[in-house]
């Protein structure tokens, strides 16, 4: 894991010195060497220091973040902060000690601040920030507050907390709405659609592509253990998040704008993740992580393409992105993979995922069928819709040659590959 480290900080020195070719270089080292320690990570938790460890949940994530910033390298769109912001999500992913945790969850906020900032479109980039900042300084400080109070400072040792004692239960409670305000679920999502318009095509692709995640991983930590002491410490948590998944896909009927869009389905996911763990069973918890992967994967590449046709065309409004059929044929097929990988259609993971999802929430509460049928259903018809509307009808514009470039192919092809190649892999993840 120290390797890893020192690699990344190589990196982001490169970087500060102009030196982007030999950042790139780096990106296949550091893949190399996390894929080294597969064997033992499959095993079980695997302390790699005194304050960092990886395991069976901490590891896939952990590989796709690597994974998404060698795509972005390949699309040439990386950045120091980029680079920077990756860091510390990897590190926050291998803290076992709460306070390091903590201090690491937070200072995610930092890079990304900095992107939307520096580097986005609008003067509303101000804004979406201050809700951004607002929103995480909410959650945090219930966050600390609990982390100070815990009685076991690291996760490896967080199950021997004591099943009677009544400060357990509110430290659980406190601590989960830090991740329920990063991951986020309906409700509270309002700074998530802001902060994707405002973000530059970098910013949206890592925000939902692995800092969401980093809600779902403490969602991940400590949901189970909190179920062990009160059973029904979360059902209405679990009621919320069920409606939000439903409610969610609506919201992207109702939008026109391709970012917008893709940060509200982003929700409905999370929405519906978030709602699997708390259901309280083991197959909850695993469609949870599958679920965080592949979206990890698929979202990212949505951005990324959403991205290309806002260069082309110079508008993200899916009524001005007729045609894209007659102009960029592999492009387009791409983008159809994409949005069926968006609403759990085969082969992908994400089907597997919701599929384990629905049966663990089924489980849970009957009644939860009429909602993730009207999740389900609505999520294929929205994606259906933005795709036909972006590729029916004649093009009100000439596209320009963007999307036709190589390094636009080879990330396609990059994001497609891993992406259907997780069915592959779906064994490893109940190891």
């Amino acid at each position: 894991m120290s390797c890893i480290v020192i690699l990344m900080s190589l990196k982001i020195g490169f970087l500060l010195n102009g030196m982007k070719p030999l950042s790139t270089v780096l990106n296949p080292l550091v893949l190399f060497t996390s894929l080294l320690i597969l064997p033992k990570e499959l095993l079980g938790t695997t302390p790699l220091t005194p304050t960092l460890f990886l395991d069976s949940v901490s590891f896939p994530i952990f590989v796709m973040s690597i994974l998404i910033m060698f795509l972005l390298e390949v699309a040439s769109i990386s950045s120091m902060m980029a680079t920077l912001l990756i860091m510390f999500s990897l590190l926050t992913f291998c803290f076992n000690n709460l306070l390091m945790f903590y201090i690491a969850f937070e200072l995610n906020l930092i890079p990304i601040f900095i992107l939307i900032l520096g580097s986005g479109y609008q003067p509303e980039r101000v804004y979406a920030n201050k809700m951004m900042v607002l929103y995480t300084l909410a959650g945090s400080l219930p966050l600390l507050i609990g982390v100070i109070l815990w009685p076991n400072k690291t996760f490896i040792t967080m199950s021997l907390i004591s099943g009677s004692s009544g400060l357990a239960s509110s430290l659980f409670l406190m601590v989960t709405l830090a991740f329920l305000v990063k991951l986020p679920i309906f409700s509270l999502h309002l700074w998530l659609p802001l902060a994707h318009v405002e973000a530059p095509l970098v910013g949206s692709m890592i925000l939902a592509g692995v800092l969401l995640k980093l809600g779902g991983y403490g969602l991940i930590r400590l949901t189970p253990l909190a179920l062990t002491l009160n059973p029904g410490i979360f059902y209405p948590l679990f009621i919320v998040t069920l409606v939000g998944a439903a409610l969610a896909p609506i919201l992207c009927l109702t939008q026109s704008d391709l970012k917008v869009i893709i940060a509200y389905s982003s929700v409905g996911h999370m929405s519906l993740a978030a709602s699997s763990i708390f259901s309280g069973t083991k197959v909850g918890v695993l469609s949870a992580l599958i679920l965080f992967v592949a979206h990890g994967f698929t979202s990212s590449l949505m951005f990324f393409m959403a991205g290309e046709m806002y260069k082309s065309s110079n508008t993200r409004h899916i009524l001005l992105n007729k045609g894209w059929i007659t102009a960029q044929p592999f492009f387009i097929l791409s983008w159809f993979l994409a949005c069926l990988m968006n609403a759990a259609g085969p082969p992908s993971i994400n089907l597997a995922s919701e599929i384990m999802a629905t049966i663990s929430i089924i489980h849970t509460w009957g009644w939860s069928s009429l909602f993730l049928a009207s999740s389900l259903f609505l999520s294929m018809l929205f994606n259906l819709k933005i795709f036909n509307l972006t590729t029916q009808s004649n093009p009100l514009r000439v596209f320009s040659p963007n999307s036709s470039s190589t390094l636009t192919n080879l990330t396609l092809g990059g994001f497609l590959l891993i992406s259907l190649e997780l069915m592959v892999a779906l064994p490893l993840f109940s190891m």
